[in-house]
């Protein structure tokens, strides 16, 4: 069998089905998976890793106030600089705000320049190193071997920033993939239809159709690769979107069968 890697970027010429809420085969020629609680998930809560690096640097941060903090300036910096900082400000400089702004939130204080940047600069390498994140599930690197081994391409489609190539690799998942698309990178991200154009596009499918992708997130991952014109699979670990189709969800990857 020839390497995927000598059928790219020309038109792929694998076909896959998976069943339809007809019965009628559904041709699938490339997989892509959302990142975030998807593949990798974080060990530990946000609020409670920047309240213990706070302390660090001699800040007394209360972690409840921290989470409350963190969520404002997420939302915040995701709307004055869109895809952590894309085309502005760049990743470091977008988290740096947040967390700025998060800790003097949460602690009715200001922060010093020397010591933001510095508590600034070791969160981030800290989210860059495997000892933060986990596998949401722990089939995900079989499931995604088998459909390898099968012939489909598999691509990550993440609203992350650049560091997750990095994440992907310390996890030993980077081989699996064909393409990792990074709205960091591309300025572009989920639900947005342009995002899942590119994997269209860059592999020459004939369909949007023999796009199969798979997420947590209802909105962003669900229904946007539908409305886009791909097919879709709601990964649903804990079972809360009973309103999907049980023929459009999984609760675990053991249950991908493409």
């Amino acid at each position: 069998m020839k390497q995927l890697s000598t059928l790219l970027p020309r038109s792929l010429t694998s076909q896959h089905s998976i069943s339809s809420i007809s019965g009628v085969p559904r041709i699938i020629k490339v997989v892509s998976l959302d990142a975030m609680n998807t593949i990798v998930k974080l060990k530990e809560p946000p609020h409670f890793v920047y309240s213990r690096f706070a302390r660090i640097y001699g800040l007394d941060v209360n972690p409840n106030a921290m989470s409350f903090a963190f969520s404002e300036q997420m939302k915040l910096l995701s709307i004055t600089h869109p895809c952590f900082g894309f085309n502005s400000i760049g990743s470091f400089e977008w988290w740096k705000r947040v967390i700025i702004g998060s800790l003097e939130k949460a602690s009715s204080s200001s922060i010093s320049v020397s010591c933001g940047d510095a508590l600034s600069r070791d969160l981030y390498r800290y989210y860059e190193e495997v000892d933060a994140w986990g596998y949401v599930d722990i089939n995900i690197k079989e499931a995604l071997t088998s459909l390898k081994m099968k012939g489909i391409v598999l691509v990550v489609l993440s609203n992350f920033d650049t560091r997750l190539k990095t994440i992907l690799s310390h996890m030993k998942l980077s081989s699996l993939f064909d393409l990792v698309i990074l709205s960091g990178e591309v300025g572009i991200e989920k639900p947005d239809p342009n995002i899942f154009n590119i994997i269209v596009r860059r592999f020459g499918l004939d369909n949007k159709s023999d796009l199969l992708h798979i997420g947590d997130d209802v909105i962003k991952d669900f229904e946007g690769a539908q409305s886009y014109g791909a097919q879709a699979i709601l990964f649903d670990p804990l079972n809360k979107h009973c309103r999907i189709a049980s023929t459009n969800r999984i609760s675990s990857f053991s249950q991908l069968i493409i």
